[in-house]
């Protein structure tokens, strides 16, 4: 669990609320926007970092999901 950095930059638009998220929702993010992407700060590689790690774990889950499906659908 990485706290999302707020940074003064604008390439990156912090959309970190002041208090914290009602029960049940996701902490906002700070935002890359993909034509800013190119620039090549540590707050970019950061955040790309982290999207590669998640979309990653996403990746596994949805491919852990679809044999677990594929069990259940074999075995009617």
């Amino acid at each position: 669990p990485r706290a999302p950095s707020a940074a003064a930059s604008p390439a990156l638009r912090a959309s970190v609320r002041p208090s914290a998220p009602p029960r049940g929702t996701m902490p906002a993010v700070d935002k890359l926007l993909l034509e800013e992407a190119l620039q090549d700060s540590p707050q970019t590689r950061s955040l790309l970092s982290v999207f590669e790690e998640d979309a990653g774990t996403l990746t596994d889950y949805t491919n852990q999901l679809l044999q677990a499906m594929q069990r259940v659908y074999g075995a009617q």
